[in-house]
């Protein structure tokens, strides 16, 4: 049996641990052939993940895998969530010996020198290198400079970090697990990789992933992406508020939200009646859908305005000729699609996680899938000697923070002695 290079990707949600395998077959198409999913409560700031539910996802994954084809693989690519994520515009200047025409090496030098220079902290490691339009000599704008002639190149970069503690964290929870960290993905970029077709990336779109615990947004123009935000507001709020409203137990409360929701109130509607089974020695209670959707567009109301606010932010709300993608769990809301096109004014559409790859006999297409899918395109489509690299350079950053602690303590020590001896002398 012929054995193919494999992705494992590990999406550890507010609400979820998920694990995805994928592999390119023969028609350079990517196809999934595993897939697991288990409930998480670990608080993803923190890293307090479930060391034992994290082994269990991945391992049932690759029991379902290797009946498919053949495989030996223990690298696994992980996402990384908004919060635990910084980013900033830097910009960078390559100035060469002669204005020949303008080859790949170039611009690979330009990115590699922001990755040495000291505008990135110590304590931070680089997850993503952005570059935006670039400027040649006088022409700007330019979104592909290479093959064009010009001796001056410059361009701004969205560089997106994250704290070194919490990598080593993740570093150190998948070594735990027998499996080695090949690659950390920001989790919207990978999404975007899922959903979002090349003509939607190349006219500008906004794609809004509503998870459990929060929303994020990101806006792609010109096969750029040009803006990130989060909204920290999710699916979790509704069920908070469902069960204020209703007064109900949280359990009951995200199921009314599952089973009757909406994102919008219609009064011609149906008004289901749910009868939920009181606490002991109490009555149950009926709760009419029409409450439990007039809880539901409220809250949803806000996370969608907060999400155009930031559109309106980037500059890009008459740009975006693709409209909106939305996904995530939350996309599963009945008209949730039809609340933001009211809210917005652009076109909407739902965001499926097996638009762009092939799931023969695996169903995939549930959108909370989306990031999780997208890890596994981006790890197989990226250049591999990116993702080999990654433990190196962890490696070599850690060594010179340290090195920067050791001079530190050494500077200390000598102007202490120097201090001593300035008293003494005196």
């Amino acid at each position: 049996m012929k054995k193919f290079d494999i992705s494992i990707s590990l999406d550890i949600g507010t609400s979820k641990i998920c694990t995805i395998i994928g592999y390119k077959n023969l028609n350079d198409k990517i196809e999934i052939i595993g897939i697991h999913k288990s409930k998480s409560y670990s608080n993803v700031k923190r890293n307090s993940m479930s060391e034992s539910k994290i082994i269990d996802s991945i391992e049932n994954a690759i029991k379902i895998a290797s009946t498919k084809i053949n495989f030996d693989n223990r690298s696994i690519s992980v996402g990384i969530a908004s919060e635990n994520i910084n980013k900033n515009q830097y910009k960078g200047i390559l100035i060469r010996n002669n204005d020949n025409n303008i080859k790949k090496e170039d611009i690979d030098i330009l990115t590699q020198n922001m990755k040495k220079s000291d505008i990135i902290s110590l304590n931070d490691k680089i997850i993503h290198i952005i570059p935006q339009e670039f400027l040649i000599d006088d022409i700007s704008n330019i979104i592909s400079p290479i093959g064009l002639k010009g001796k001056k190149i410059s361009t701004n970069f969205h560089i997106i970090t994250s704290n070194n503690s919490f990598i080593n964290d993740v570093y150190t929870t998948i070594n735990k697990s027998k499996f080695v960290l090949e690659n950390i993905i920001y989790n919207p970029i990978a999404t975007a990789e899922a959903v979002l077709t090349d003509e939607e990336k190349e006219s500008g779109v906004a794609l809004i992933d509503i998870g459990a615990g929060k929303t994020d947004l990101i806006i792609i123009k010109n096969n750029i992406i040009k803006y990130f935000a989060m909204i920290p507001l999710g699916g979790n709020e509704i069920d908070y508020d469902i069960q204020e409203g209703c007064m109900v137990m949280h359990k009951h409360a995200e199921n009314l939200k599952i089973k009757f929701g909406s994102a919008l109130l219609d009064n011609n509607d149906n008004n289901h009646v749910s009868s939920i089974p009181g606490l002991k020695g109490r009555n149950s209670k009926k709760i009419y859908s029409n409450n439990i959707n007039y809880i539901i567009q409220i809250r949803m109301e806000e996370i969608i305005e907060y999400i155009y606010y930031e559109i309106l932010n980037s500059g890009y709300d008459k740009k975006l000729f693709g409209g909106i993608v939305i996904t995530g769990g939350m996309s599963k809301i009945n008209n949730i699609k039809k609340l933001v096109e009211l809210l917005t004014g652009l076109e909407v559409r739902i965001g499926y996680s097996n638009e762009n790859v092939i799931c023969d006999d695996i169903d995939i297409s549930d959108p909370e899938y989306a990031t999780c899918v997208g890890l596994v395109i981006k790890s197989l489509n990226d250049n591999n000697s990116v993702k080999q690299n990654y433990v190196k350079n962890n490696f070599i950053q850690n060594f010179k923070h340290k090195l920067k602690q050791i001079k530190n303590i050494i500077y200390n020590k000598d102007k202490m002695i120097y201090n001593e001896f300035e008293k003494t002398s005196n």
